[in-house]
């Protein structure tokens, strides 16, 4: 009985030293810009709501994007050689369907975002994809079904 309570102790002293896991949400109206990663400040500049200036600020503060990429992205244009931060800022929302293309072992080449025109300020309706390998635009093309 000893052996087991000494146990029980040593399993509680061990959990109470453990760090506590950290959460992968990211909550826009507490986060700490300053500390924020690239992609989730595009994503917010994106979505055109709460906090989109202070994310602009950030980013622009951090040289992410050039004058002619803020200008394409203000657009709502995105280019091939664009990175996906940028379609994020510029098209954030309305992802209709993400497509994905790997090769045989199961690494990704490609993924395919396609975004509607009806809800998203996308060039072409009623659907534009856009392409990304390695983080950069290859192409942005009409789409006529999902």
């Amino acid at each position: 009985m000893k052996a087991y309570l000494v146990a029980a102790i040593a399993v509680a002293l061990a959990a109470c030293s453990l760090a506590p896991s950290q959460t992968t949400n990211f909550d826009v109206n507490s986060a700490n810009f300053a500390t924020a990663p690239n992609e989730k400040l595009c994503s917010v500049y994106g979505f055109h709501a709460n906090r989109s200036g202070e994310a602009r600020a950030e980013l622009t503060k951090r040289g992410v994007f050039t004058p002619k990429d803020w200008a394409n992205i203000d657009a709502h244009k995105v280019l091939p050689g664009m990175s996906e931060c940028a379609v994020n800022a510029a098209y954030f929302v309305g992802v209709a369907k993400v497509e994905g293309v790997a090769d045989a072992s199961g690494k990704p080449i490609s993924r395919t975002l396609i975004y509607a025109c009806d809800n998203s300020p996308v060039p072409n309706c009623p659907y534009t994809q856009v392409t990304i390998q390695n983080g950069v635009v290859v192409s942005v093309s009409q789409r006529s079904k999902l």
